[in-house]
């Protein structure tokens, strides 16, 4: 018996699809744990590239070093950082923690997938296995704030370890890792 990792639906053995229509990983039944986190831990080191000062931390470390400023001045870091993550979103593809492609956005949705005349990062060249589809995720602003649309049904996809599903909408924050197939991850960044 199979089963999906993600809605845990089951499956004969002799079922030929890697992925459930979930988008979650199709598994037999007698695998163990840790092989899956073994699995995990492998796509995961696609963007094993996360620096020690990123700007989350830094946040912090301002905030730590500037607590005992008065509530105004609080009030105007906090404003100034809220226009500042407004500006627009890095996007950094790697692939074997080498950086492929980094690309600087102020639109409100940015379409990544294979060449398709709406693609704004085109991974064809990259992915020599074909996992990507044309429209694979969208990322969107709504209000000031980033959100990543899972649109494809073929490869599952993972943000921060957790799975997309398939139309499901999430809100992105600084440094978030967002794996697209096997060997395909990127991070993102607010400008």
């Amino acid at each position: 018996m199979k089963k999906c990792l993600n809605c845990q639906r089951e499956y004969e053995d002799d079922y030929p699809e890697e992925f459930c229509e979930c988008g979650g990983y199709i598994i037999q039944e007698q695998q163990t744990e840790k092989k899956i986190e073994k699995e995990m831990n492998e796509f995961l080191k696609v963007l094993n590239v996360v620096h020690e000062n990123n700007q989350l931390d830094e946040t912090i470390g301002d905030y730590e070093i500037n607590k005992n400023l008065d509530d105004a001045e609080i009030e105007k870091t906090e404003k100034i950082e809220n226009i500042a993550e407004t500006a627009g979103i890095i996007i950094k593809v790697y692939s074997s923690k080498k950086e492929l492609i980094e690309k600087n956005f102020l639109y409100d949705e940015i379409l990544i997938g294979r060449k398709n005349p709406e693609t704004d990062i085109d991974l064809e060249d990259f992915d020599l296995e074909k996992e990507i589809s044309k429209r694979h995720i969208k990322i969107i602003r709504e209000n000031n704030e980033y959100y990543l649309l899972r649109l494809t049904k073929k490869t599952p996809i993972y943000l921060n370890q957790n799975i997309v599903k398939i139309g499901e909408k999430i809100k992105l924050n600084d440094a978030d890792k967002i794996i697209i197939s096997k060997k395909i991850g990127i991070q993102v960044s607010f400008m």
